[in-house]
Formats: structure tokens, C-alpha cells, sequence
């Protein structure tokens, strides 16, 4: 963009600036984002749950295991204890 001033003493100057284009958000253009964003958050939320309920499973079923090995490995002491001759 151009400016000239009419100075009489010295001549009309020029001087330039630069264009600068804005963008005003609307409501709707606003609420449409919002709701993407709002979209995305929620489904993060839903991986992220599936993701902690599976976790749970598994170390639910890790915990059931290393009983049901600790209650076999005590049987088996047990029964050796008992072969042992008492001294």
C-alpha cells in the first residue's frame, strides 16, 4: 500500500507499507474447531481407557498365575517335608 502526503514546502513524499491479511473467526468456524478438538480429546480418553482395562486384565491374570505358582511350589515342599525321616 502506498501513501502519498501533499506537503508544499518540500514535495508530496511516498511511503509504503506492507499488506497484512486477517482472518476473523465466526462463531460457527469457532465452534466446529472446538468440537474437532473436543472429538479427538474424547477419543484419546476412550483408547486410553481400553488401554488401562486390558493392563488391568493382564495383571490381574499375572497375579492369578504367580498364586497359583507359589501354591504348587509350597505343595511341593510340603510333600518333601513330609518324606523327610524326622531326625
Amino acid at each position: 500500500m502506498d501513501a502519498t502526503d501533499n506537503c508544499t514546502v518540500g514535495g508530496p513524499h511516498t511511503a509504503h507499507s506492507n499488506s497484512y491479511r486477517i482472518h476473523v473467526v465466526s462463531v460457527v468456524e469457532m465452534q466446529q474447531h472446538l468440537k474437532e478438538a473436543l472429538d479427538e480429546e474424547a477419543s484419546a480418553i476412550a483408547d486410553l481407557r481400553k488401554n488401562q482395562i486390558e493392563a488391568q486384565k493382564q495383571l490381574a491374570q499375572a497375579q492369578q498365575k504367580q498364586d497359583k505358582t507359589a501354591m504348587a511350589q509350597a505343595q511341593e515342599r510340603s510333600a518333601r517335608s513330609a518324606k523327610r525321616p524326622n531326625l
